[in-house]
């Protein structure tokens, strides 16, 4: 014969309303529309539930929130058409 406690649902709620954080921070490192929409999920549902949600971006992950033909250091578009990295300094004295 196994025992088992049985919680009652408010109080449970109850603790875990007192033991959540008031405050989330999500880093973005990466690009990929997939990964970067989860983030955003993650980040709406905190908001939802009374968070203050911060979001960084860095890396690859700035290429999500960045303009398209917005310069980069004065050097342009640092992808060609290719996607291949442009040399940045090709033709310049």
């Amino acid at each position: 014969m196994s025992t088992t406690a049985k919680l009652d649902p408010q109080v449970a709620l109850a603790e875990l309303q007192a033991r959540k954080p008031d405050r989330v921070t999500i880093v973005v490192l990466s690009g990929n529309m997939d990964r970067v929409m989860s983030a955003f999920i993650i980040a709406t549902g905190a908001a939802s539930m009374g968070m203050q949600v911060t979001m960084f971006f860095t890396f690859w992950g700035l290429n999500a929130i960045r303009k398209p033909g917005v310069s980069l250091l004065g050097f342009g578009d640092p992808y060609d058409e290719t996607g291949d990295a442009a040399q940045p300094h090709a033709g310049r004295p």
